[in-house]
């Protein structure tokens, strides 16, 4: 991807971050969940993230225009941390079904990836 669409995306991001801010949900128990970027202007994911609230994510959203953003489905004392030093508190039960896995005769009409 060239440098000038990858501009045009971010400023859509930028966009989305700063004018539809309230349509973004934090997950319940936010302070104890680790949070996951992905920045356009980065090649590795920026990890051990946590957020007081739903406003400081917001804000961080807006400053920083992650690509993908990520939160864990468990709970820590100390989410900011290292792996080793989080202290695991419990989780929630997610499960992530990949469509694409999915054996159907009509995949090739529809499916894009």
């Amino acid at each position: 991807m060239n440098e000038k669409t990858k501009a045009f995306i971010r400023d859509r991001f930028a966009e989305f971050y700063n004018e539809e801010s309230q349509r973004i949900e934090a997950p319940k128990s936010i302070e104890r969940r680790e949070f996951g970027f992905l920045l356009f202007q980065a090649e590795t994911m920026t990890r051990h993230k946590s957020f007081n609230d739903a406003e400081e994510l917001k804000s961080f959203l807006k400053k920083n225009i992650p690509v993908h953003v990520y939160y864990s489905t468990a709970y820590y004392e100390t989410p900011d941390e290292p792996m080793e030093k989080k202290g695991w508190m419990g989780a929630d039960i997610y499960f992530d079904i990949d469509a694409d896995h999915i054996p159907t005769k009509c995949a090739k009409v529809h499916d894009r990836w």
